[in-house]
């Protein structure tokens, strides 16, 4: 770290914000990463509405649509339903941890959007934080995987943990944005961040966080060395530490003789001397250098291919009987409510050479469009609207 990364990172907010870290935050019972984190960046949060962000961000200046690519952190999704499972007893029917998955990805098609789960991968550290990591996956993975590729959607498994991979993805500017709970990612320098939202509370809106927003808000002011800061102060494995720097440090918030922070510190400054094993050298550098595809020895991701989903209906179809159990009377009043509008949604959004389509039409007699005519896709539209009042 230089010398300039003290300087961001012993911003007066940084500091107030690093004393008395709470332990959660004030919303939800999943947050992962780094303890306290997202309580801290919570002025800085932005509520939308799913559609609307996605349509804006898709359809900027009135040009072409170009739909955003989201990363999503799989394991968050999968420890969501899980534990929502677990602690309901809501155990009606085979496989409803899958189920549950079922139905959020099939949400997901509503949204002009591409879409990549990215999982952890077997390279993840053994220990995090002081607690053992199980690095053998979670055991839903491969089931999730295969319901992923019925959607079309896509998968990608990093070489160790995902939060890392989604961070550099959107370092790399090939996600757009991420979709976690995982505060970790802020650290890894993903500029904006949606918090995994849940239907039952958030009903159609998210919270989104950006690297822009964090660092103007005056309460916040967190760049990203300020949330490596928070982060170091959450706790680590013990290390031989700089000594000379610590001391330093220990100055700094304690008497500000440089004015940096407006004000002193002395409970932040009484902490660190209390804290034999500041800075935590090992986390610094699993934050700033984390193993991800870039990493030696690793392969950069084929993300050319993260396109629009293309759901299987037969594949996802075949899954409801095997993994449900659901007949084909249930099969098709699910797919009709669920999954129609979706991918009517999903087909208006592929590319479309309007000239060589209507030239094929006309002189060769073919459908302009391969798998799900437009004309049918504008009548699901229609009906969809109409039900729902949106059509006069």
């Amino acid at each position: 770290m230089t010398q300039v990364d003290f300087k961001v990172e012993f911003d007066a907010n940084v500091s107030i914000k690093v004393k008395g870290l709470p332990d959660s935050s004030p919303t939800c019972n999943y947050d992962m990463g780094v303890p306290g984190l997202w309580k801290c960046l919570i002025d800085a949060a932005e509520v939308q509405d799913f559609l609307q962000l996605t349509v804006q961000q898709g359809f900027k200046n009135g040009g072409p649509c170009e739909p955003i690519l989201m990363g999503v952190d799989a394991s968050i999704w999968m420890y969501q339903v899980d534990r929502a499972i677990t602690y309901t007893n809501a155990r009606a029917g085979p496989n409803p941890q899958l189920r549950a998955l079922f139905y959020r990805l099939a949400a997901l098609l509503e949204l002009p959007i591409r879409v990549v789960f990215v999982f952890d991968g077997p390279a993840r550290p053994i220990i995090k934080r002081n607690t053992r990591v199980n690095t053998n996956g979670h055991w839903l993975t491969a089931q999730f995987q295969a319901l992923i590729r019925d959607f079309g959607y896509h998968s990608h498994t990093a070489p160790a943990e995902a939060d890392a991979e989604l961070g550099r993805l959107a370092s790399e500017q090939i996600i757009d944005i991420v979709e976690t709970t995982d505060s970790d990612v802020f650290v890894f320098g993903a500029p904006a961040v949606v918090y995994t939202p849940r239907k039952k509370t958030d009903g159609n809106n998210v919270t989104i966080y950006t690297a822009e927003n964090l660092f103007i808000t005056p309460s916040v002011g967190l760049t990203r060395g300020g949330t490596l800061v928070i982060a170091l102060f959450s706790g680590g494995d013990h290390h031989k530490f700089l000594i000379v720097w610590v001391k330093e440090v220990i100055q700094e918030f304690a008497d500000d003789p440089h004015g940096l922070l407006g004000r002193k510190h002395k409970a932040i400054a009484a902490t660190i001397e209390a804290t034999p094993a500041f800075p935590y050298v090992d986390v610094i550098f699993a934050y700033v250098h984390p193993i991800t595809s870039w990493t030696s020895n690793y392969t950069v991701p084929d993300y050319a291919s993260w396109g629009l989903a293309r759901p299987n209906l037969t594949s996802i179809a075949r899954s409801c009987q095997l993994q449900f159990g659901w007949g084909a009377a249930i099969i098709a009043a699910k797919f009709s409510k669920l999954l129609y509008s979706g991918i009517a949604i999903q087909s208006l959004l592929k590319p479309y050479n309007l000239h060589a389509l209507l030239e094929a039409h006309i002189e060769f007699g073919l459908s302009t469009d391969d798998d799900f005519p437009r004309s049918s896709v504008l009548r699901v539209l229609k009906r969809k609207t109409a039900a729902l009042g949106w059509l006069e």
